[in-house]
């Protein structure tokens, strides 16, 4: 049986952490920070890793291939080339957080979708006229909710009379 990994939406903003940045890539030229930044830009645009092809990083990184290849070893460690992929540490964390936050966040709306349509589905039983059995061979009616503006009957008290007629008296 083989498991396929969960598909990965590409990430329309990332965070960009300055601090674990600067410190890993001071020592890299204007030329390989380029290089370095558009490998990242693109893994996570697409949210896959860049394949271990010199003419595929190349034109990512944007460098003619006799260029890329001084700086496929000064980029190289930046990475872990593994399975015929550029895989990187950082993005992969950013990728998996951003799949886990919107699984979660499907999860939440599936679960208020069905509590949504469990309460309409509650109040329209609430509202509609439905025959009930309430003793063997007997049938009642549930009265229906009073409609909105009219007001309600209320049965007579003690205090008012059951009909009044009004008396020149009065």
């Amino acid at each position: 049986m083989t498991t396929e990994p969960a598909k990965r939406q590409p990430l329309p903003w990332f965070a960009f952490n300055i601090a674990e940045y600067v410190p890993d890539t001071m020592r890299l030229t204007t030329e390989a920070h380029g290089a370095y930044l558009l490998l990242i830009l693109d893994y996570y645009g697409t949210a896959t890793p860049c394949p271990d092809d010199d003419f595929v990083l190349a034109a990512v990184a944007k460098l003619p291939i006799e260029t890329w290849t001084r700086y496929r070893k000064v980029l190289e460690p930046f990475f872990d080339v593994r399975d015929g992929c550029w895989f990187h540490k950082r993005v992969e964390r950013e990728l998996a957080d951003a799949s886990r936050r919107l699984a979660n966040a499907h999860a939440v709306a599936v679960a208020g979708g069905k509590a949504r349509a469990a309460q309409r589905a509650a109040e329209m039983e609430k509202t509609t006229a439905k025959p009930r059995r309430i003793a063997a061979g007997s049938v009642a009616i549930q009265p229906t909710a009073q409609p909105a503006g009219e007001p309600e009957a209320q049965p007579p008290t003690s205090r008012q009379p059951a009909h009044s007629t009004l008396t020149k008296d009065s």
